[in-house]
């Protein structure tokens, strides 16, 4: 019988979810300086909508009245979060 629902297996949504947390972790690692595991930690938390705002990014947003390369960092950034929140929260 037909239905109008689309059935995604789990495992697709939890390892979808994991490369995005781990490109972003990487980004933020080389964007940033920070660890890896501080990185991930800021990208899950971010995402997940608690946002502590123990972690910022600050690099990422100091050059972009100056470069081209700063406001290409900064739309990553905000671009990231914003697409990260959404599929975070479908995914969940």
């Amino acid at each position: 019988m037909p239905t109008d629902e689309i059935s995604i297996p789990i495992i697709i949504c939890i390892l979808l979810i994991i490369l995005f947390l781990a490109f972003g972790s990487a980004l933020f690692h080389i964007w940033e300086e920070w660890d890896l595991v501080s990185a991930g930690y800021f990208c899950f938390i971010t995402l997940s909508t608690v946002g502590f705002g123990d972690m910022v990014p600050v690099k990422s947003f100091l050059g972009y009245t100056e470069s081209l390369y700063g406001k290409f960092q900064m739309v990553v950034c905000v671009t990231y979060c914003m697409i990260g929140l959404a599929k975070l929260a479908t995914a969940m």
